[in-house]
């Protein structure tokens, strides 16, 4: 084995010797090259030669003014025309007198001013309706908004709010930022009284769920009413409707036999049993 491994010192330093030596000829090659001869040219362009210009040439005949054409001119005009001595007669007529078809012949852009007609006067009062939830069951308390608004440019008088519940919900209670709240069994009445133009008075009415209701009975309408004269008839109610879901069923008894433990109870005790039995035959062992 030591054999083995002196040989193989031995042939791997040998091969590391012919490399170096030949990495040595090939910078030795490199360094005897000979120096490289640079020549110099110059770019300058040689000059250019000017041709010479013969002597001997005949002159040139001298040059002689061409004769100008003869231009006729002819003689000014001596005549005068006779200076007119007629004067035009003087107008002595009277224009007339400004009449209003000769004002608007003599102003013909001129406009008259349009005269805005005033805007009527007209009271809008009209009723929203909303709820606080879309859906209830059986014994649940709701609450429902009307908001009562003057929609018109003039007061609206006598303006009274109703509001009577259908027979699914029970009044609580009703109340009214302004205006006499009162109530007669299902039915709200709140009385405001004047109503000015963008003014809004809110009522607020809750009430109790007592039996169940389907579409399209399951709504609560409202109404607004005023003496004022012009008011939209189509404004003048809302409804919110409430969707009376049922209740849910009853839990089941449970019907399975209560005799003896469950099936967890018994996987404990089969469990148990088995890893005592292993620990037994362990310490015989």
């Amino acid at each position: 084995m030591r054999i083995a491994i002196s040989r193989v010192v031995l042939f791997s330093a040998g091969l590391a010797l012919i490399m170096a030596a030949f990495l040595s000829s090939l910078t030795g090659t490199a360094a005897a090259a000979p120096p490289m001869l640079v020549t110099e040219v110059t770019t300058a362009e040689p000059p250019t030669r000017t041709p010479a210009v013969p002597t001997n040439l005949p002159a040139p005949p001298p040059s002689v003014p061409s004769p100008l054409p003869a231009t006729s001119v002819p003689p000014a005009a001596t005549s005068v025309p006779p200076a007119a001595t007629s004067v035009p007669p003087a107008d002595t007529s009277v224009p007339p007198a400004d009449t209003p078809n000769n004002t608007e012949k003599k102003n013909p852009t001129a406009t008259p001013t349009p005269v805005s007609a005033p805007l009527p006067q007209i009271a809008d009062p009209a009723i929203t309706k909303s709820v606080n939830r879309s859906t209830a069951r059986v014994g649940d308390t709701v609450e429902f908004t009307l908001s009562v608004t003057n929609l018109g440019n003039a007061v609206a008088n006598s303006v009274v709010v109703e509001d009577s519940l259908p027979a699914f919900l029970a009044l609580g209670g009703a109340s009214a930022t302004r205006g006499d709240v009162s109530a007669s069994g299902a039915t709200v009445r709140v009385t405001i009284g004047a109503l000015a133009p963008a003014e809004t008075v809110t009522v607020t009415i809750t009430a109790r769920v007592v039996a169940a209701a389907a579409p399209p009975n399951n709504s609560n309408v409202a109404t607004v009413s005023s003496s004022s004269p012009g008011d939209d008839q189509a404004n003048n109610s809302s409804s919110a409707a409430l969707i009376i879901e049922a209740a849910p069923p009853a839990s089941l008894p449970n019907t399975g036999s209560s005799d003896g433990p469950g099936p967890l109870p018994l996987a404990a005790l089969g469990l148990g049993l088995i890893a005592i039995s292993l620990f037994a035959r362990w310490r015989k062992a």
